[in-house]
């Protein structure tokens, strides 16, 4: 598994609505009922939370306007994503799709956990089934959290009946992120990744977030630490929950 690929996989964030009476009479929401409302509650920038997808929640993602992807609530316990490379220039060899199914393990107001896999599927002759697995965490409500996880990469080995069999290989990517609510409008998200060839090359990001009622979006900058030197590039997201 690449570098790039860690960093994809540690490949979002939180919600709840308050209703003042008022809304309940048909009035606009209270704006600190709007500020409770996360519609990145399930991800970060580009990892995912321990948070999940309700019954039926939808959402649509967009990170740098070239890796849109879909993320649909199957179950309260079970999320199941798509996303798409349109321009595959990291690796020209690599399929172009990813498959994100992902499982609640533990849901309550301060922790969730969840395990996934972020998947690149077996295209013909192209390349073998391969990417990562991930167990995470979440500690913290919708104004405050704490995210980590850890991640290891798969490939897929043809077995004897024709199917691919993973086989787990020796790398491990540790990750830490984090949300603050600053206010009713705008967050911080922020992550760093610890991947297991040591510290040249540690990725890391950190973006203010801008809420809307379904949608938010983000805008900030992703990093690495290269011999002793940091180098920054900046980056925008955005989700809508339909």
């Amino acid at each position: 598994m690449s570098r790039v690929s860690c960093s994809v996989l540690m490949a979002g964030a939180l919600s709840w609505a308050a209703v003042e009476p008022a809304a309940a009479q048909g009035a606009p929401p209270a704006r600190e009922a709007v500020a409770d409302r996360n519609s990145s509650r399930t991800r970060l920038i580009l990892a995912p939370t321990g948070r999940m997808l309700e019954e039926g929640e939808r959402y649509f993602s967009d990170f740098m306007l070239i890796v849109p992807g879909v993320s649909v609530g199957v179950t309260d316990e079970f999320t199941m994503g798509i996303v798409a490379f349109l321009l595959p220039a990291l690796d020209l060899e690599d399929p172009t799709v990813i498959l994100t199914p992902k499982l609640g393990i533990l849901a309550s107001d301060m922790l969730a956990i969840a395990v996934g896999a972020n998947i690149r599927p077996n295209l013909g002759e192209i390349a073998r089934t391969r990417g990562t697995l991930y167990a995470v965490a979440t500690v913290g409500d919708e104004k405050l959290s704490i995210t980590s996880g850890v991640a290891v990469g798969f490939v897929g080995v043809p077995g004897l009946s024709g199917f691919e069999s993973p086989v787990v290989r020796d790398n491990m990517t540790v990750g830490i992120g984090g949300q603050l609510r600053l206010s009713a409008d705008v967050g911080l998200v922020t992550e760093i990744y610890l991947p297991s060839y040591g510290l040249h090359g540690v990725p890391f990001d950190f973006a203010l977030r801008f809420f809307g009622e379904k949608t938010a979006f983000d805008a900030g900058v992703v990093g690495g630490l290269h011999s002793g030197r940091i180098s920054l590039f900046p980056i925008v997201g955005f989700t809508i929950n339909y």
